[in-house]
């Protein structure tokens, strides 16, 4: 059983934290996903010719590109530090945090591989990985699994209770999906009757 200066250690070692202490740590991940996905760019079909050559970094106007990409980013960093200071122990007027190592360099790592989990044809790992977290989810709060994708169908009517989840962007849009799907059991007997009634007339 871990001790408490242990489990502090643990949880000190999850964060940037509040004066970066551990910058050093979260440089070298984000350096690694980003070296590890650059190789599977240039190891996707190696034969394809590359779309930016040497000669196209010595241009004019690539230089002025790259010069005013820096100068916005300066820009954009000196006004995010009007934002409020959510990583320091003296925030705690909301109900948001610093962010761990893990969320940093996951989130880092989904957008270089993959931004949109949207089907299983843009995203066939990342839908995986969803299903497969959402399958942990529903066990560890006593649901029923998610049903197998190779069940076949006359199996699949024949379950009467499974699990099923998605990611969304936030807490706003689950709630409007929450409340979508009350409305919608909610009003389904209604919308039933309604139907039945048409039809008899």
């Amino acid at each position: 059983m871990p001790d408490d200066r242990t489990n502090d250690a643990l949880h000190k070692a999850a964060f940037l934290g509040p004066k970066g202490e551990n910058a050093d740590e979260l440089e070298r991940l984000l350096l690694e996903v980003l070296r590890d996905h650059v190789f599977w760019r240039r190891n996707f079909h190696p034969s394809d010719p590359r779309l930016i050559d040497e000669r196209d970094k010595r241009t004019e106007a690539f230089d002025e590109m790259s010069a005013r990409l820096r100068d916005e980013l300066s820009q954009i960093l000196a006004q995010l530090k009007r934002a409020a200071p959510l990583y320091s122990p003296r925030q705690t007027a909301h109900i948001v945090s610093d962010p761990s190592l893990p969320a940093l360099v996951g989130y880092f790592a989904g957008l270089l591989y993959n931004q949109n989990n949207v089907v299983a044809e843009v995203s066939p790992e990342t839908v995986r990985e969803e299903r497969e977290y959402f399958k942990g989810l529903a066990r560890m709060v006593g649901y029923p699994d998610f049903l197998p994708e190779t069940l076949p169908p006359d199996a699949r009517s024949r379950r009467t209770a499974y699990s099923w989840g998605h990611l969304c962007s936030g807490g706003t849009v689950a709630n409007l999906e929450a409340l979508w799907i009350a409305r919608n059991i909610r009003l389904y007997p209604l919308a039933v009757r309604l139907v039945a009634d048409q039809t008899d007339a």
